[in-house]
């Protein structure tokens, strides 16, 4: 009954866009059990998306959009006007919209989509936002937030190491390393020359969530999807992010996104410190079954090993690549069957997630 409601309801949102709706596939997240849906059409297919969140929000994520299409980029599915004009509909106190269908391939392990990856997120971080006001650094703002959880995590760190638990283990085993990681990023965030980075930086559009789920592989091209999340913010903290969750501290894959990346927008010496150091302070990045990789420290001394030699200290794929091995400390592949997955550090914070 309930399925039938649904598919109902559906085929109402596509006649606002005067679609006659053929075939109708549930697409599901990590997060939702109906987070997009593929339509097929009597005009071709399309992707329809429930929208959680006031009508007043989706019109700024669309105003993003249109401002990514006027400076002509084009990694990202167009949204489809509904017959009144607009780019979303209501159905039932229910937001939705329509964009096209990329059809494509997930990342894989090619090289050169992480290149054209990085590439893309380079023509993204070009574009500046329209602000009322200043420029706001966004990445300090980041760098408060990762603060904050530092402090956390330090002065819960004992109390973590007398847990009885499998992650109180891995805690008193490379606890001390967490910290030493962190105060790294601190050292080098306060050096006089990143601190005048800070200052003087222009905010990008972000996409705000860019993990393999979203990414789309097509004809040699790569599109991003699900911009839910774009709004202004730290260039810096996005490219950081995004090689924590799609690249596996794979050495070739860090690389190749770093070197896409530096061919559309260049990095100074002061803005790869910035990336690096976010890379290993604390955060949420990549926790959870999801992602099956979860390289041990003697793993992660083997990347800080294979990059300096392969690639050079010098460059950024090499600074990043070294600090972004570093800062994925996590607990051995598999511990825990499942459930067991040592959390990535800071989320020790709180409660760890078993």
């Amino acid at each position: 009954m309930e399925l039938s409601k649904r598919k109902q309801r559906l085929r109402s949102v596509l006649m606002q866009y005067g679609l006659e709706s053929h075939r109708v596939k549930t697409y599901r997240s990590l997060y939702k059990k109906a987070a997009a849906y593929r339509v097929s059409t009597n005009k071709g297919t399309y992707c329809l998306k429930p929208f959680r969140g006031s009508s007043a929000r989706l019109s700024g994520i669309y105003k993003r959009i249109a401002q990514l299409h006027a400076h002509h980029f084009r990694s990202l599915p167009r949204w489809i006007p509904a017959k009144n004009g607009k780019y979303w509909c209501s159905k039932g106190g229910r937001l939705y919209y329509v964009t096209e269908w990329i059809d494509g391939s997930e990342l894989g392990h090619h090289e050169q989509d992480f290149q054209k990856l990085g590439a893309a997120l380079g023509r993204l971080h070009l574009i500046t936002p329209s602000l009322k006001s200043g420029y706001p650094s966004y990445t300090a703002r980041e760098v408060n937030r990762f603060w904050r959880h530092h402090r956390r995590f330090a002065s819960h760190l004992q109390e973590l190491l007398r847990d009885e638990s499998r992650i109180s283990e891995w805690f008193q085993e490379h606890g001390a390393e967490c910290l030493s990681l962190a105060e790294k990023s601190w050292s080098v965030i306060s050096q006089l020359g990143v601190q005048r980075m800070l200052r003087k930086e222009k905010p990008s559009i972000i996409h705000g969530d860019v993990t393999r789920p979203n990414v789309i592989v097509r004809s040699g091209s790569v599109y991003l999807v699900d911009w839910e999340l774009a709004r202004p913010g730290s260039a810096y903290y996005e490219v950081a992010k995004t090689l924590n969750n799609i690249t596996n501290f794979t050495v070739p894959h860090i690389k190749a996104l770093l070197d896409g990346y530096e061919s559309i927008r260049p990095l100074g010496r002061e803005e790869r410190m910035i990336v690096a150091s976010l890379s290993r302070l604390p955060g949420s990045l990549g926790c959870g079954p999801a992602n099956p990789v979860r390289p041990s420290f003697d793993h992660i001394r083997g990347v800080e090993g294979d990059v300096g030699e392969t690639i050079g200290d010098g460059g950024v794929a090499g600074q990043l690549g070294r600090f972004q091995a570093e800062a994925s400390v996590f607990g051995p592949a598999g511990s825990g069957g499942g459930r067991g997955w040592p959390c990535r550090w800071s989320l020790a914070l709180r409660k760890p997630i078993l």
